[in-house]
């Protein structure tokens, strides 16, 4: 049973791994004129939101 399991979860993770896509662009932004360059680029390149991340970095404010 436990030989059975083992291969019903490698098929799975397969299956997984074959429909997760790569992510192709990676940008860290700070600013909405940083993310919209990186919407742009993506856009430019026919990247799919899939393939595109972006990283939005929120700078911390002085209390």
């Amino acid at each position: 049973m436990a030989g059975n399991l083992a291969t019903r979860l490698e098929k799975l993770e397969a299956i997984a791994g074959a429909r997760t896509p790569t992510v192709k662009l990676v940008r860290m932004c700070v600013s909405d004129d940083d993310i919209a360059e990186a919407h742009r680029e993506a856009t430019e390149r026919g990247l799919t939101d899939d393939e595109v991340q972006i990283i939005h970095l929120v700078p911390l404010q002085p209390l």
